[in-house]
């Protein structure tokens, strides 16, 4: 069954659509939140609020990309039950959102226009980042990759994947402030 199929069988609400989605998306869905959350366990629990989310949510949402649809779905649940696990200790993730909290406002989670604009400087800067650049950033910063994981993944040293995050760090920080974003 394709994506559209999918979507279409969620508009008219066939539960085998579901099942397919699931078939086809599991294991995307569980590495997504077993990197994110680090644990089995909650990974599981993570799948499980997906499925439940994208029947709630389609319809009336019509994903033009349902790999992406669900993949965001996935990060942004894994999020919040890492949150939840992890309010006394300091995570992976949250390191990895400190750095790039530098270079961000605090309102992200505010669907304003300003916000909607922020979202679409924010795509556009990461298309217009070189192949390479761009690989790292969005595995850092989307999929929770570790400077060793890139650096074995790109085949280089971790220290040239930290200079290249720090850099592209600095140039979103630079658009940002030229387009009068506060941070």
């Amino acid at each position: 069954m394709t994506d559209e199929q999918m979507i279409g069988g969620l508009f008219q609400r066939e539960e085998s659509a579901l099942a397919a989605l699931q078939c086809k998306y599991r294991q995307y869905v569980s590495a997504i939140a077993r990197k994110i959350t680090g644990s089995h366990e909650a990974a599981e629990e993570v799948c499980g609020d997906v499925w439940l989310r994208i029947w709630q949510s389609i319809p009336p949402n019509r994903p033009e990309n349902l790999r992406l649809y669900i993949a965001r779905l996935a990060r942004n649940r894994s999020l919040t039950v890492l949150e939840s696990e992890n309010t006394q200790k300091r995570s992976a993730v949250c390191v990895q959102l400190d750095e790039l909290g530098e270079c961000l406002p605090d309102t992200l989670s505010h669907v304003e226009p300003e916000q909607l604009a922020l979202r679409q400087l924010m795509a556009d800067f990461v298309r217009s980042l070189p192949r390479e650049k761009r690989l790292i950033f969005v595995r850092r910063y989307w999929y929770g990759d570790t400077v060793e994981e890139l650096a074995q993944r790109i085949g280089c040293k971790p220290a040239r994947i930290t200079g290249i995050l720090y850099r592209t760090r600095q140039s979103l920080r630079k658009l940002l402030e030229q387009e009068g974003i506060d941070l």
